[in-house]
């Protein structure tokens, strides 16, 4: 577990971010003050009568990150609120997914035919909309967004006002995630991004992640992300991949069950205060 990303962070930035790094952080985005002032209300304010919009960057290998998806969509749809994934439709989409087996008792997947970022954020504000009709406990829509198409972010950006990562513990999958969340702050000024970390085999371990991770954002763009919840690594989580099922139906007991519970409160807390906002 790496206790300074800098050793590493420069493998990946040049792919998504060359100049970040250097770059100062008023540059990629406001002040902190400036930004704390606007999250709040920022998600919702251009839709009032729509579901909060969470974009999760994943690409179609990152079974293990679509089941975590999943899991945090169940829960939510448990908690009483309305929660949908909505997923472009690539060759893996129908299987990446694994929500409960009863749409009624469960989270809902929809593809949708986007091909490119703007095509994507139309369909999900479409979907948010038709959703929030139906929603009167709240609820969220969830978009899988492949991540080379976070290239074209200049005329989709509202759909990164609030975007959802998550990261293993090794230095590799962390500085990539870093990599990520500083050219999706760069695209979109005032966002606010969320990261679950996975993986891990303790809970030390998921919380010494998220610090290294948390203080380079800090220390490089003068700015935060916030804890979206630790998930400790047991088989619960391929149990899930291999049968089809939703994480935490077959052992709701299970560590990485309970870590998934608490991201998923953590989500739907968080859209239910942008919807009263």
């Amino acid at each position: 577990m790496p206790r300074d990303l800098a050793d590493v962070l420069h493998y990946f930035m040049p792919e998504l971010t060359p100049d970040a790094a250097d770059t100062p952080a008023s540059v990629l985005r406001p002040t902190s003050a400036e930004v704390d002032a606007s999250r709040t209300h920022r998600v919702s304010e251009a839709r009032p009568n729509a579901l909060p919009i969470v974009a999760v960057p994943i690409s179609d290998q990152q079974i293990v990150c679509a089941s975590l998806v999943s899991g945090i969509a169940d829960h939510i749809a448990s908690l009483g609120g309305d929660a949908t994934i909505l997923t472009p439709s690539t060759p893996n989409s129908k299987r990446l997914f694994l929500c409960s087996s009863v749409p009624s008792q469960g989270a809902r997947v929809q593809t949708s035919r986007a091909d490119s970022l703007s095509s994507l954020f139309s369909a999900a504000v479409e979907l948010s909309e038709t959703r929030a009709d139906d929603a009167d406990g709240g609820g969220v829509v969830l978009v899988r967004v492949p991540p080379a198409w976070l290239r074209g972010a200049e005329d989709a950006s509202e759909l990164l006002d609030w975007v959802l990562l998550f990261s293993a513990t090794d230095s590799r999958s962390l500085a990539d995630t870093y990599a990520l969340a500083a050219w999706v702050l760069g695209e979109n000024p005032g966002g606010e991004i969320g990261v679950t970390i996975y993986g891990a085999s303790g809970q030390r371990e998921a919380e010494e992640a998220f610090g290294a991770l948390a203080q380079s954002v800090e220390q490089r763009l003068g700015l935060s992300v916030a804890s979206y919840g630790l998930i400790i690594e047991d088989l619960d989580v391929y149990r899930a991949i291999l049968t089809g099922r939703a994480l935490g139906q077959a052992n709701p007991q299970s560590l990485a069950a309970g870590g998934v519970r608490e991201a998923a409160k953590l989500v739907f807390e968080r859209a239910r205060k942008a919807e009263i906002s």
